[in-house]
């Protein structure tokens, strides 16, 4: 049926978040530079909100930003080992002798981590001089602050809580993400 009407594919398809579309621009530079710092962050946003669309862009500009990213979607049943195996991304090589990059674990849907082990193992890599991370957290919930404290006592997590853009910034990206699916300001 999109064919119909000149588009190439479905330009709302919510489950495929694109970071060529990002709304939240000033609240990603404010992640970003909190990021170089090697601070700990725990974004906190509504479902559907943008919050994995931010984490994707900041893996696709890691580069820019002069990151070394790991993005890990942990979903309902978070997986320690595999997120063991997915840091060894995260280990220097012989190149990181040339550049040296600021490494980054983001989190996504980290309200599905209820582990203690898992937060251990990150506190870990928190001390870990060779790698030494920032670390953020996306999520729908404020951090759990009981299993917060007891696993990252001493340490601040800063809470940011990504607030609504304006209108008009929703609907230049709508007329966007319309364009590049064939179509032409709100129609096909």
């Amino acid at each position: 049926m999109l064919k119909t009407y000149g588009w190439k594919h479905n330009p709302f398809n919510p489950n495929l978040p694109n970071p060529d579309f990002l709304i939240y621009k000033k609240q990603t530079a404010e992640i970003v530079e909190k990021i170089r710092e090697n601070r700990i962050l725990w974004v906190c946003a509504p479902m559907g909100s943008g919050k994995t669309t931010i984490l994707k862009y900041i893996v696709k500009h890691s580069p820019t930003y002069n990151l070394k990213t790991l993005y890990w979607h942990c979903g309902y049943n978070p997986d320690l080992e595999d997120f063991k195996t997915r840091c060894n991304h995260l280990l220097p090589n012989f190149f990181d002798v040339f550049k040296r990059r600021v490494r980054t674990i983001l989190i996504d849907e980290a309200n599905y981590v209820t582990e203690k082990g898992f937060f251990r193992y990150l506190v870990g890599l928190l001390d870990d001089e060779k790698i030494h991370p920032s670390v953020v957290f996306a999520s729908v919930t404020p951090p759990p602050t009981d299993l917060m404290f007891e696993t990252f006592k001493d340490r601040h997590i800063e809470n940011i809580t990504i607030s609504p853009a304006p209108d008009d910034e929703v609907m230049m990206m709508v007329k966007e993400r319309i364009k590049k699916a064939g179509g032409r300001g709100f129609g096909p």
